[in-house]
Formats: structure tokens, C-alpha cells, sequence
């Protein structure tokens, strides 16, 4: 802090705190202290421990600033409020905004485990990548794409898209959907399929049309439990989806409907879409958030709070949101409309009907 000025000053090189950037050392500035206090210990005559101060510049702009410790002596006997000083020298550190307890809304209801819920979470990072048997294969489905010689992206995409138009028509659980499209990858990440034999596994996991014998089905099923060796307690993107989607909308359960809605619609989209078969879920859920952010056009896509909660930064999800905006864009042309129509309706806010984000980077 530089010498004190006192006014009537012409204040022609008053530079206002808009102008001030961090590393920007040389600079100089005009500030009025219009807040002052003390902190000292228990007692009136203690020594002085902190000073903290309001200063304003001549637009009103304000700015909170301490005195370090080590240079208290200095300042103790000369900061008064509604005197000028000029500054110099200015140190900015960049603003984070904090981490918001997504979980308070529920601290008094009992039946959410309130106690548990972070440890739970924690546990569902490292189980959607490791087997709990440590001789098991790993958890997630490889890009298997290329090792099945009579199937492609293409296809699968026809499947999924049908296997969620009869999710819908049984109103079945979210789930269930989740964990049948991971099923059907892990499988195919193992074993070579044949075209025809596609068909069967579909209705081996759904409801079959009578195109094939009760003994077909179960030998079927047998040959995929063992494939995948009778586990199938994984986490799903569902499993991340209903928490992310309460750090995006700030525990405001006015908003979290329709966040989850858009959320759900986001997801279901990036079931569609094969380069995401190997991602972990819980990135899937996470790029589905940030998707919905996108479209809402935050102004901050991606808060400290959803990096918290969520464990991953904007630059890891850049590439699947797009991947997620993009086939949202292109859903209304699309020959494979189901997730599209399935979210144009009244029942889920009619969300896929929201513009598309733009001026995405």
C-alpha cells in the first residue's frame, strides 16, 4: 500500500477496478477505503490479528481486501475509513465460487443415508472399473466393433434404438434400460456374433416374437452369463445421473425436474452412440450434464460444484458433450427418432424440442 492521499484530489488518473488483472504488478489505482475492521483476540487490547477492508473506486465498483500478517504494524495506526490511498503493485487471485452441499436438502429424511451417500458414490467410481473378483475380466466394454466381422455401428444402433422403444412401451425401470445396453456391449466385446444371432440375443433380454424356440433362448442366456461370468452388478450411467443432475440445478428441486428430463434425454442419446461403449458411466452421465448446460446456455457450464461432485473438469468432457449436442441437432432428421419422439412428449416436458446448443467450442 502506497502513500496516503488526501483529498480534494483530481482523481484525472483514476484507473476503476475493472481495469486490474492478475500478474498486471505496475499498474496503479485510486481506492477509497469505505469498510474497516479489527480482528484481535479475546480482549479489546489484544493485538491486532487481521485487518480487513471494503475499497471502492469512483464507478462504485468494490473490492474485499486483508492486510497480510506479516506487515500489520505498518497499516494498524494508518487505514481510516473514507480516506483515499493509492495503491499499486495489485495481486488478483481468480474467484472460485463454493462448492454448494447438494445433499442438505435431505438431511433430515432419514431413508437417504446422508451418512453414507459420499462413501457410496466413492465406491461406485471404482466398481464401474474394477470386478470385484480380482481373477474376473475388466468391468467396461472395449471397442469391439472392428473384431465383430458380420456387425457394425450401424446395427447396433438399430438395436439400442428398438431395445428403448420397447422399454418405453413396457414402462419398465430406468435401469433396466441402462443395464440391458450394457449387457448386449460386454457380451459383444467377448464374443463374436453372428447377424442373425443378434436378433436372438435382443430377445433374449426382452420379449421375444416366437421367431425363436424357448430352447434357443435359454441356451442363449446361458452362453451370456457365463461369457460374462454371472456378474451383473455394475454401475450404469443411471446410477451418476440423479446426482449430477441435483449439482446442476443447485438443489433447486423447482429445477430439477426438468433438469432430469434433459438429463434422461442426453443419456439415452449417448446409448445410441457407439464411440461412447467404452466410457466409464459415471463420464457418460457427467458429458450428459454438461450437454444439458450447453443447451440451457450457462453462463458457467460447468461450476466448481459439478466438478466436485461429478470428480471430472470441463477440457475431459469436451469431447462426448459434443458428441451428445451434435446428435441432439441432428435428431428431428434422423431415420432412428425414438429417443427424439420419446422426449417430444407432454409426459417428460417435451425437452428434445429445446434449441439445439451453438457456437459450441
Amino acid at each position: 500500500m502506497g502513500k496516503i492521499i488526501q483529498p480534494p484530489l483530481l482523481l484525472y488518473n483514476f484507473v476503476d477496478l475493472s481495469g486490474i488483472f492478475s500478474a498486471v504488478w505496475n499498474q496503479h489505482i485510486y481506492l477509497r477505503i469505505s469498510r474497516l475492521w479489527y480482528q484481535r483476540g479475546g480482549f479489546d487490547d489484544d493485538p491486532v490479528k487481521s485487518i480487513h477492508m471494503v475499497m471502492t473506486d469512483e464507478k462504485g465498483n468494490h473490492a474485499n481486501e486483508t492486510v497480510p500478517n506479516e506487515v500489520i504494524d505498518m497499516f494498524v495506526d494508518t487505514l481510516n475509513e473514507r480516506n483515499l490511498y493509492k495503491r499499486a503493485r495489485i495481486y488478483v487471485r481468480q474467484w472460485k465460487a463454493p462448492i454448494q452441499d447438494i445433499d442438505k436438502v435431505d438431511g433430515d429424511n432419514q431413508l437417504a443415508f446422508m451418512d453414507y451417500v459420499n462413501d457410496l458414490y466413492k465406491f461406485y467410481k471404482v466398481a464401474e472399473v474394477i470386478f470385484p473378483v480380482p481373477l474376473q475380466n475388466e468391468r467396461r466394454p472395449r471397442d469391439y466393433i472392428h473384431s465383430q466381422v458380420h456387425l457394425n455401428s450401424k446395427m447396433r444402433a438399430i438395436l439400442v434404438d428398438w431395445i428403448i422403444e420397447v422399454h418405453d412401451m413396457f414402462d419398465l425401470m430406468p435401469e433396466t434400460l441402462y443395464l440391458i445396453v450394457y449387457i448386449i456391449d460386454r457380451y459383444l466385446t467377448k464374443q463374436l456374433v453372428l447377424r442373425r444371432e443378434l436378433q436372438l440375443v435382443r430377445d433374449l433380454v426382452w420379449i421375444t416374437d416366437n421367431a425363436y424356440s424357448r430352447r434357443q433362448i435359454l441356451r442363449m442366456e446361458k452362453a451370456i452369463l457365463n461369457r460374462l461370468g454371472w456378474n451383473l452388478t455394475v454401475p450404469t450411467p443411471y446410477v451418476f445421473l440423479a446426482r449430477f443432475a441435483m449439482a446442476a440445478s443447485s438443489y433447486n428441486l423447482n429445477n430439477y425436474k426438468e433438469m432430469m428430463n434433459m438429463v434422461s434425454l442426453f443419456a439415452e442419446l449417448a446409448l445410441m452412440q457407439y464411440a461412447l461403449v467404452p466410457s466409464k458411466p459415471s463420464m457418460v452421465a457427467a458429458a450428459a450434464v454438461y450437454a444439458v448446460r450447453l443447451t440451457l446456455k450457462k453462463t458457467d457450464p460447468w461450476t466448481h460444484t459439478l466438478k466436485h461432485y461429478t470428480g471430472f473438469t470441463e477440457s475431459q468432457l469436451i469431447y462426448s458433450a459434443k458428441m451428445l449436442v451434435t446428435a441432439h441437432s441432428t435428431a428431428p432428421q434422423s431415420k432412428l427418432q425414438v429417443v427424439y419422439k420419446k422426449y417430444c412428449s407432454k409426459k417428460l416436458g417435451r425437452v428434445a424440442l429445446r434449441p439445439p446448443a451453438i457456437n459450441f467450442k
